[in-house]
Order: structure tokens, then C-alpha cells, then sequence
């Protein structure tokens, strides 16, 4: 996780131009990540930061479930395919 109370302050900063000052970088282990931005510097706290573990904790393991559920309805799929064929 990465959190940056001023993002101005980061070590690669993109575009200098925008109003974004805070930001939470959260990975979703090989799915993406979890991004929370604020207008404000100094806007993350404690809570905010376990609260954006746990929503992306669930994120992640929402799409987990998507991709396994979709997995299964393509080898179902599949196997119909080669049962009719």
C-alpha cells in the first residue's frame, strides 16, 4: 500500500496540474488496484487507512469470485459443447 498525504510530495509525480492531493494506492494482488483520492492533503487517518484495506479486501475477493464463477461457466460450457457434439 502506498499513501500519500500530499502527492505533490511524491517521488514521481505525473501531472502537477491537478487538484489531487491525497492518495491511497491499495494492490489488489494480480487484479489491479484500489485507489482513493482526496482534494485535501493530511486527509487520510488512521481508520481511513484500515478502512481501505478492508474495502479492498473485499474487492478483491468479489472479483476472485467473478473470475472463478465465470471459469466454471465456460468449462461448463465446454463440457455441454462436447456432450452435444
Amino acid at each position: 500500500m502506498q499513501i500519500h498525504q500530499d502527492i505533490r510530495e511524491a517521488d514521481e509525480v505525473y501531472n502537477t496540474d491537478i487538484p489531487i492531493r491525497g492518495e491511497m494506492v491499495v494492490p489488489l494482488s494480480d487484479l489491479g488496484v484500489f485507489l482513493i483520492s482526496s482534494l485535501d492533503d493530511d486527509a487520510f487517518e488512521e481508520t481511513d487507512i484500515e478502512l481501505a484495506r478492508i474495502l479492498a479486501a473485499n474487492t478483491e475477493a468479489a472479483l476472485k469470485h467473478i473470475t472463478k464463477e465465470q471459469q466454471l461457466r465456460k468449462r461448463e460450457t465446454e463440457l455441454e459443447q462436447q456432450d452435444n457434439g
